[in-house]
């Protein structure tokens, strides 16, 4: 999975491609100079970055993403 980090939500200026999620979310925070929120989801433990509520950091599934099995 890639993560697309975007500081402007209406330019492509400082738009950058990461591997890691939490790279993305260390360069939005030294960019803007904002801190976000991380919301933990109880049962599934699955993580949502304030960045992501606001379309600054979006997820972006691979090829090599499809092709392994769902339960892996």
């Amino acid at each position: 999975m890639k993560y697309i980090a975007k500081p402007y939500l209406n330019r492509n200026a400082g738009m950058k491609e990461f591997d890691d999620i939490e790279k993305a979310v260390k360069y939005l925070e030294d960019y803007t100079g904002y801190k976000m929120d991380v919301d933990v989801n109880r049962k599934t433990k699955e993580r949502n970055y304030g960045w992501e509520l606001c379309g600054k950091l979006m997820r972006v599934k691979t090829q090599s993403d499809s092709e392994r099995p769902a339960n892996a």
